[in-house]
């Protein structure tokens, strides 16, 4: 086993380009703002960190932990009471590892011949991380 510190979620997103990966942690109260902070697996095994803010927060109620997401910054934009702030397109898939693990599951079923259940394509996700 590796010796890690922790708190540390590797670095923070430069909000250029896309971020796609799967969001794999959200902390929260995190800095002197007490901000959440929500990290982004790519699929190098590359850690981001994304600072939360009124509008992500907002987006990332819904998205569950484990979702497929890809965030874009769409830069500064006018409110409806003329205050200035940065907006974000949000999008995800909350299926993506699910499906991942059960046809992974069921491929190694089938070498068996047994279907995957639910409860077992469940246990192959967390087996598969």
């Amino acid at each position: 086993m590796a010796r890690k510190t922790a708190g540390q979620a590797g670095d923070s997103w430069d909000r250029e380009g896309e971020l796609h990966g799967i969001y794999v942690e959200r902390k929260s109260n995190v800095g002197r703002h007490q901000s959440n902070v929500y990290v982004i697996e790519q699929a190098d095994g590359t850690k981001l960190s994304v600072w939360g803010s009124t509008v992500l927060d907002t987006k990332f109620q819904e998205i569950p932990l484990e979702s497929e997401v890809w965030i874009k910054c769409l830069g500064e934009t006018s409110g409806k009471s003329g205050s200035t702030y940065v907006d974000y397109q949000v999008d995800y898939d909350d299926e993506f590892p699910l499906a991942e693990a059960q046809d992974a599951a069921n491929a190694a079923a089938a070498v068996g011949g047994t279907p995957v259940t639910g409860d077992e394509a469940e246990q192959a996700k967390k087996t598969f991380q």
